[in-house]
């Protein structure tokens, strides 16, 4: 079902996109939607596209409108609303994938109408047409940003409604439950029967159980959209440039036995159990630096403060009494302790002590052996996700936004639940169901939403899309 528009938000005009990344390659995609489209797409590649079945792909020859100077001999498909992706009249060209053909298509679109799309438009339209709920148009940006195949495998099950059934089914459930309430409010002077609130109660309590998995996956699925980051830091010569190579795998740092080595950040991503985790290579902190060298450690302490865990190296075989002193500085960040150079014979644990609840763990590794890199890289990805693996069911939620509106709908219905066990006024329990709903419908997309979330969403979306 089509869903109200924004006024102002120039829905019906008739907008062009490439649809195909910049740049040289074997083929582009130009596509336009909106009124007019399929007019648009006759004065551009003749009679014969308006004539050609929805969907079949036919050749001919791109032109002009206004000079009728061909732009590319190439294919073109047509779809009429409501039955295609923005549930518009659309058109697609197929073009020899030069950024000279791909500016001429796009200059021959406005010339028949059409203005250039902002970026997650046409997924906009899909949406405000009805043909995606707003979990499964987000799950359409997840999918063209994955990184890993584990995280293309949760975005399409997105996509495919996974989030949208199982919030759907639940909510059927909800809406009957507070439907009932809301009319026991007219007779208040009747008790509602027991039979009734044990029925209420259990359909409150589903839902919550269903919530509450969702939200235990979140962490998890967050990571596997929005990646991790994790600096390893620590005095020159510790090992970070080699345990950060020993983690990519390949040599990425320049590594030598003289400290100062690294005189900027140095940064690289990994696939970890599915996880996007972004390495940072940091210059070794100490006093007095060189100019240059000093520079390199100001961005080593900003990138601190960016990621979401900082590994801390020691020398175990050389431990530097002044590592006790940065260690204190980074010691309220989120951090794993790790000794390194552990197959060295002078490796001792010596300096400095773990940190309370901000040390996520304390490690012992040699790159050498790698003894140890195993552990690490589970403990990363636990830190990441709250789990050592990639297994189990896939991760619904994928967004911060869904996973707060998640987090307010369980809290009502946790209130409602306790409300129907306690026997309170009916308006309350009501009330809270209320407000669970509508904290699901702003999953789904279901309730009006302001301009500024739908802009939001869409804004992380590419142009073309």
């Amino acid at each position: 079902m089509a869903r109200p528009l924004p006024s102002g938000a120039g829905t019906e005009d008739l907008i062009a996109a490439p649809a195909t990344a910049a740049g040289r390659s074997a083929i582009a995609i130009v596509r336009m939607s909106g009124k007019g489209a399929a007019q648009a797409g006759e004065r551009l590649f003749g009679a014969k596209l308006s004539a050609a079945s929805p969907g079949r792909m036919i050749l001919g020859t791109l032109r002009h409108p206004g000079t009728g100077e061909p732009v590319d001999s190439c294919l073109a498909v047509q779809w009429r609303a409501p039955r295609s992706y923005t549930g518009e009249d659309l058109v697609e060209f197929h073009l020899h994938g030069s950024p000279a053909v791909v500016d001429a298509a796009l200059e021959a679109c406005r010339a028949a109408g059409a203005r250039l799309a902002e970026a997650g438009e046409f997924t906009r339209r899909a949406y405000l047409n009805g043909r995606l709920d707003l979990a499964q148009a987000e799950a359409v940006a997840h999918l063209t940003q994955a990184q890993t195949e584990a995280g293309r495998r949760a975005a399409l099950a997105q996509l495919q409604g996974g989030l949208s059934a199982r919030l759907m089914e639940r909510r059927q459930a909800l809406v009957q439950t507070t439907a009932e309430l809301e009319a026991a409010i007219d007779y208040p002077e009747e008790d509602i029967p027991a039979p009734a609130v044990e029925r209420h109660l259990e359909s409150v309590q589903g839902a919550l159980a269903e919530l509450r998995a969702l939200l235990a996956a979140a962490r998890r699925g967050r990571a596997l959209h929005e990646g991790a980051r994790a600096v390893l830091a620590g005095r020159p010569n510790a090992g970070k440039s080699s345990l950060f190579n020993a983690l990519l795998g390949r040599e990425r740092a320049i590594v030598t036995p003289h400290p100062g080595t690294t005189r900027d950040t140095l940064e690289a991503t990994i696939d970890l159990g599915g996880v996007p985790l972004t390495l940072v290579d940091t210059a070794g902190l100490r006093a007095d630096p060189e100019e240059i060298e000093a520079i390199g450690i100001g961005r080593s302490r900003e990138e601190l403060h960016a990621a979401q865990v900082v590994l801390f190296l020691v020398d175990a075989a050389d431990p530097d009494p002044d590592a006790v002193e940065e260690y204190a500085a980074l010691s309220p960040l989120r951090h794993f302790l790790v000794y390194t150079k552990t197959d060295l014979p002078a490796a001792e644990e010596a300096l400095p002590r773990p940190h309370g609840e901000t040390c996520a763990a304390t490690l012992r590794i040699s790159v050498k052996t790698r003894q140890g890199l195993d552990e690490l890289e589970r403990a990363l990805l636990r830190e990441a996700t709250g789990t050592e693996s990639e297994g189990g069911s896939l991760p619904a939620v994928a967004s911060a936004r869904q996973e707060e509106a998640l987090r307010r709908a369980s809290e009502g219905l946790e209130a409602a639940a306790t409300g129907l066990s306690n026997a309170a006024p009916v308006e309350l329990i009501a009330a809270d169901l209320t407000g669970a709903l509508a904290a699901i419908d702003s999953v789904l997309g279901l309730e009006s939403l302001d301009e500024d979330v739908l802009d939001a969403v869409f804004a992380t979306f590419c142009l073309g899309k």
